[in-house]
């Protein structure tokens, strides 16, 4: 499995994997301010507004940002012939998926804020 990871992490290029990490990182900061406020050594920190400012905020940044490159992606599947369409198909998908759950993750606050 890993080596299939490794494999792919090229295939998708250097931009998408970082934004693909910022992703993770920022569906991963809760956990982090959870484990702060139960008793680590991190709970000295201002870690419940990294999570509730500042990673609430980027999350929507985050999905406009997947969704343009899902949709760039579409563009130069469609434009790329059979062997280039089919790559670009794969990063389009995973590119779904990221934006699934992110938005899946997130959901909870977005509709808290309308209250």
């Amino acid at each position: 499995m890993a080596e299939a990871i490794r494999g792919a992490l090229p295939a998708l290029g250097a931009l998408r994997v970082g934004l693909l990490l910022f992703t993770a990182v920022d569906i991963l900061v809760p956990l982090f301010d959870g484990l702060a406020r139960h008793g680590s050594p991190w709970s000295a920190g201002g870690h419940t507004a990294t999570h509730v400012v500042i990673a609430s905020a980027i999350a929507p940044i985050l999905f406009v940002v997947l969704l343009f490159d899902y949709i760039m992606s579409r563009v130069r599947a469609a434009d790329a012939g059979d062997a280039g369409g089919a790559r670009f198909r794969a990063i389009g998908r995973v590119e779904l998926v990221a934006m699934a759950v992110l938005l899946a993750y997130w959901m909870p606050v977005i509709a808290a804020l309308g209250r």
